[in-house]
């Protein structure tokens, strides 16, 4: 019984060895509200880029005259979009003549959306590409909207319309003119796809009017201008190859007309003096391919066969300095070897007939200028032959003769002063 004391304060020394410590609070951070996130699920990146109508381009093309297809612009003109990489939305801009308003494009679903106000409220309408053609419900019936630039133009995006108007009419073309009210003559002037201008008698860019609300005269308008001061306003007529500019003024009768100016008409190198070809060879050289640079002169006599077939294998990669391109396919017909009745000479002479057909439909005023130039029997009966031959094939694919038809009226109507050329080729 002597050891219960010990026992028991044995007992206690554990129970207070074995006491719990005091539990530390641990220090609670504060949560943020999380706000939630569009999902990324597609990449809107494919849809960045420039748009305008399909059917304003597709008119100008044919009819050349902003005024003509400005029908084509009384909804969107045009609408720029540039996503960055993994966004799940980005905000767009749409053009209504020259006033601007935000949009977005948005994704439900994996899908994209295009959203934009209207007087009824915010629209959103699903939103398609396919190549380079952008299409959504647009009021109750279907946009198409064609990219014309990867890119907004960096001095002013809104200028979409404009950009691709320039380069439909004016891009890649050299003019010569002589007006004495505007400085004399002048050569080379450049009307740029950017708005700028080279040679054009002081002024250093210029712009055509594809708004026409508030012009009074119902006809295409150009300005030239120095920076961002206004100079000169013409109206304008494209016919043919020529850009024929008119004042307005005041008649008798006190009612609005228009008078002849002058006349801007494109460079054809193979109307040019031979020093005047020289200077052109010296300052487009860079621009043109070497091997047809470096022989422009000389293929009535060249022999070497090879070399003629690189020649005619780069005419058809040229786009740009048609003119030029024109004279060289021409001087095949006159090689003595081209002319034969060998298998590879003819095989030469049909590549230049199917090199003119193209610049023929392509732009037709400077085939028939070149009709126009260059008076050789042969070349005349050749050329007029190659073209009826393919407008048959043509007329036998459509079951009819449609096509050369259509073709015929729209010649007539666009290259106006070579009438007797259109006829003498569709007779």
């Amino acid at each position: 019984m002597k050891q219960m004391p010990l026992l028991l304060f044995s007992v206690l020394l554990l129970l207070v060895g074995c006491k719990e410590e005091p539990k530390k609070i641990a220090e609670v951070e504060p949560v943020e509200t999380v706000v939630p996130q569009v999902e990324y699920t597609i990449s809107l990146q494919p849809y960045n880029g420039v748009w305008v109508p399909k059917n304003y381009v597709d008119s100008l093309k044919v009819s050349r005259s902003p005024f003509a297809s400005s029908k084509y612009l009384k909804g969107i003109n045009s609408v720029v979009i540039a996503a960055a990489p993994e966004e799940p939305k980005t905000p767009i801009k749409i053009y209504y003549g020259t006033e601007g308003e935000q949009g977005m494009i948005i994704q439900k679903d994996a899908e994209p959306y295009i959203s934009y106000n209207t007087l009824d409220g915010t629209v959103e309408e699903r939103l398609f590409i396919n190549n380079n053609l952008l299409t959504f419900n647009l009021n109750g019936h279907k946009a198409e909207l064609v990219r014309v630039a990867d890119v907004a133009n960096a001095k002013d995006e809104s200028k979409g319309v404009n950009d691709v108007t320039n380069r439909v009419l004016f891009d890649n073309k050299s003019y010569s003119c002589h007006c004495p009210d505007l400085g004399g003559f002048t050569t080379n002037i450049k009307l740029n796809a950017d708005g700028t201008a080279q040679n054009l008698f002081g002024y250093d860019n210029y712009e055509v009017a594809t708004v026409f609300v508030s012009d009074i005269y119902p006809m295409d308008k150009i300005y030239f201008k120095n920076g961002s001061e206004w100079g000169k306003s013409y109206h304008y007529k494209l016919e043919g190859d020529k850009i024929r500019l008119f004042d307005m003024v005041i008649n008798d009768e006190g009612a609005i007309d228009i008078k002849p100016f002058c006349v801007l008409e494109e460079t054809q190198f193979f109307k040019l003096t031979p020093d005047e070809k020289q200077a052109y060879i010296e300052e487009n050289k860079r621009s043109l391919d070497e091997l047809v640079v470096s022989h422009y002169g000389e293929y009535a006599t060249m022999g070497d066969m090879m070399e003629i077939t690189g020649v005619l294998s780069s005419l058809k990669e040229q786009k740009d300095n048609l003119s030029f391109y024109m004279y060289v396919a021409g001087q095949v017909y006159k090689n003595k070897m081209a002319d034969s009745s060998n298998p590879i000479g003819e095989s030469l002479g049909i590549s230049a007939d199917d090199y003119f057909y193209r610049i023929f439909l392509e732009r037709p005023e400077l085939f028939y200028a070149y009709l126009g130039a260059d008076k050789t029997p042969y070349l005349q009966r050749r050329l007029r032959q190659a073209v009826k031959d393919r407008l048959q094939l043509e007329n036998d694919a459509a079951d009819g003769t449609t096509y050369s038809d259509s073709l015929y009226n729209v010649h007539i109507q666009y290259c106006k002063g070579y009438e007797w050329s259109v006829k003498s080729v569709f007779k």
